[in-house]
């Protein structure tokens, strides 16, 4: 297997735990090693601390409990490592590294549990779940590198997602009504088909995406591609899903790439719902969940993505939206009959809540929440 088909393998390995979340330990695994690191941590908590999710991989469980108890609250990595959402930062990069090598902590604490160097990331779902990724590895490895880091930043985007998911999917505590919306609010196109390809929900970025002139389209109600090797792709990996196997319900077991040349357009992962076709509270028909990830995908995010990531209200999050879609603030005052006073206020308030300082940062930031996948 080739570099690129092992990083597609891994990103899907990762997407797949937005449905099988057991998935989760093994996903850390190989982002460890993808990254050079013995051993990781993975954390997902609420706005009140609660954990909703934690997967250690490669550390006794026992050097947890001692952290928790005698190194956390004097921890002085902490604050730096997880200051600026979204970006990778390593333990040597935010504190004096002379005196952190003769420290206590360093000394009893994480060079005997051999987890001496750390790089670390943190993200924000869009419902409000705050995400920590951690690698780690011993004293005779060194500091992690910059490659290294740059290969946590490519897989951050894909794991934030995969958590995003996860949360919005959580069948069993949500209603048909409300997942249906959790998909809407989804940027990548997300279909979901019975076990003959027949379309038996699509999402709002799915509609869209069907009523342009990509590479996907609507054939007898089923879902096909405009390229015939492609269709006869889809086809065969809706028949190979939909079938009885031994697998566990939702492991994606297929992903097909699309476009021309393959690739182009990005892939479809397919995953197998549960057993006799029933995703919880959505259509007792649906058999198989496509998404299309999608790696130069430009669109922009839902607003309510943008209101949860950053706390913006209605009005800011359409401004933020009418802006990246070209207009003007004159014809946006015009189209909403209120002041550009009223516009400049509220432009305001989006800098300062996404710490963009200009309409070029925040067209940056947009476009780095847009969900498309897999994006490079």
């Amino acid at each position: 297997m080739g570099q690129t088909e092992d990083l597609s393998d891994l990103v899907g390995t990762i997407y797949a735990c937005s449905t099988a979340p057991e998935g989760w330990a093994s996903a850390l695994d190989r982002v460890s090693r993808f990254v050079g690191a013995a051993c990781g941590h993975f954390l997902i908590f609420d706005p009140g601390q609660i954990p909703r999710l934690s997967i250690v991989g490669g550390l006794d469980p026992a050097s947890g409990q001692e952290y928790d108890t005698h190194y956390a609250a004097q921890d002085p990595r902490l604050a730096g490592l997880f200051a600026r959402h979204g970006h990778v930062t390593a333990c040597h990069d935010v504190v004096d590294s002379h005196s952190f090598a003769r420290s206590e902590f360093v000394n009893d604490f994480l060079i005997p549990w051999d987890a001496r160097w750390c790089m670390a990331a943190s993200f924000i779902t869009s419902n409000g779940l705050n995400g920590i990724w951690s690698a780690m590895r011993g004293q005779k490895q060194g500091a992690f590198t910059g490659p290294e880091r740059r290969r946590l930043s490519m897989m951050l985007p894909h794991i934030s997602r995969a958590a995003d998911m996860q949360f919005r999917l959580n069948l069993t505590e949500t209603h048909a009504a409300g997942t249906a919306a959790a998909l809407d609010a989804l940027a990548a196109p997300i279909f979901l088909l019975d076990a003959g390809g027949r379309l038996v929900h699509r999402n709002e970025a799915a509609e869209t995406a069907l009523a342009g002139d990509g590479p996907l389209r609507l054939v007898q109600a089923s879902l096909s591609s405009r390229h015939k090797a492609q269709a006869a792709g889809i086809a065969g990996s809706i028949t190979r899903l939909a079938a009885p196997a031994p697998l566990h319900p939702t492991t994606r077991t297929e992903d097909l790439p699309l476009g021309d040349p393959p690739g182009a357009a990005g892939r479809l992962l397919f995953y197998r719902l549960s057993a006799g076709g029933s995703l919880g509270p959505l259509p007792s028909r649906a058999a198989v969940l496509v998404l299309w990830a999608r790696p130069d995908d430009r669109a922009l995010p839902a607003d309510t993505l943008l209101r949860a990531r950053w706390g913006l209200t209605a009005a800011e999050a359409a401004l933020c939206l009418a802006l990246a879609q070209g207009e003007r603030m004159a014809d946006i005052a015009a189209r909403n009959a209120v002041s550009a006073e009223t516009l400049r206020t509220q432009l305001k308030s989006v800098f300062a809540k996404t710490g963009a300082h200009r309409q070029a940062d925040l067209m940056r930031l947009l476009h780095q929440e847009a969900a498309g996948p897999l994006r490079s």
